[in-house]
């Protein structure tokens, strides 16, 4: 019986969290600091009763500040559930543009008469109220433009690629290994020491496939001795199998997102050769994303394109994509709402 080869599966390891001591974060170490505290208050009380609460105060202590729970602690979920309820029973789980009732903002100079260009309004929701979009340029594209997303809070500056591949189900086991090889050196490279990225994250919609681009297709690819006029079975059996195809087809849009991070040192310091402010901030994003556009290629990604300022914006604010994000603090998968179907580029 011949040998077949077992094809090579990765794993992501398990997630490596730098603790202030001993592996334990701040919080952490002062939960049980005050627990082994309050369970010796209880042994210095005396007799069997003392020991066995002290035991408990220890084991509850553990059970809250050690032991993870889907990646994170008791007392980690706790801020979070907390501020999921107050959303939920103050309204805020729930937002409604009042554009209809802010109105226009119009500004009187002092000393003047002639009243400024009236404000556009806003109504946005918290967590995009803070944000502001930016456009820079790719200087070793041919000065592309692209969109940025600047988070003032976070001091953050991320920008998004258009990207389309091959299907990696139709390939070979050789080519599968070797493109997942590929990727994973681009990984490597945009996790080095002092790198500004703090987060890259891929996000896919699925729309329904163009029933036309597939007709075309079938007839710039079909036999030259097969005519159209008095067309072969196989031709349309072909043509009959398309008027379904929209019905299980599907075209990806894939969106590359890469973010830097402001307070970074290597950041800080691009930053400040290059005079500071959003200008400079902007270069070093540029100078990332076209190293990323580099890596990308040579995994076999096609880059498409880049969002413009526009294009970020719908992408931030409209129907439903999959994002899944790599960063310091592990992988994550969110569906939110994002962009319309065609977000510009």
């Amino acid at each position: 019986m011949a040998d077949t080869q077992q094809e090579m599966t990765y794993r992501f390891g398990p997630l490596q969290r730098m603790g202030f001591m001993l592996g334990l974060r701040v919080p952490q170490l002062a939960g049980m600091v005050v627990a082994l505290l309050i369970g010796l208050g209880f042994l210095q009380s005396g007799g069997f009763g003392g020991l066995a609460m002290a035991f408990v105060v220890v084991c509850v202590a553990a059970g809250v500040f050690l032991k993870p729970i889907r990646g994170h602690t008791l007392e980690e979920w706790t801020p979070l559930a907390i501020r999921f309820l107050i959303g939920r029973f103050s309204g805020r789980a729930r937002f409604r543009a009042q554009l209809a009732q802010v109105g226009h903002i119009v500004r009187v100079p002092e000393g003047g008469l002639q009243p400024e260009p009236p404000g556009e309004p806003k109504a946005l929701p918290a967590e995009l109220a803070r944000l502001e979009f930016l456009e820079g340029e790719l200087a070793g594209y041919a000065d592309t433009p692209f969109g940025v997303i600047v988070d003032r809070g976070a001091k953050t500056m991320t920008a998004v690629l258009r990207c389309q591949g091959e299907s990696f189900a139709l390939l070979s086991a050789e080519d599968r290994e070797q493109r997942l090889a590929q990727y994973g050196g681009a990984l490597a490279s945009l996790a080095r020491d002092g790198s500004a990225v703090r987060r890259i994250a891929w996000t896919e919609r699925t729309l329904p496939a163009n029933r036309d681009q597939l007709a075309q297709y079938v007839i710039d690819h079909k036999r030259d001795d097969l005519s159209l006029h008095d067309p072969a079975d196989e031709l349309v059996s072909y043509f009959q199998l398309l008027q379904r195809a929209p019905d299980v087809a599907e075209d990806h849009v894939l969106l590359f997102s890469v973010q830097i991070d402001l307070y970074r040192p290597a950041a800080r310091r691009a930053i400040k050769r290059q005079g500071g402010g959003d200008l400079a901030g902007m270069a070093v994003l540029a100078d990332e994303l076209q190293q990323v556009i580099e890596l990308l290629d040579s995994a076999g990604i096609e880059v498409t394109g880049t969002l413009t300022r526009r294009g970020v914006a719908a992408a931030t604010a409209s129907p439903r994509w999959l994002t899944l994000s790599f960063s310091p603090s592990g992988i994550s998968a969110v569906v939110r709402p994002s962009a319309t179907s065609n977000t510009g580029s």
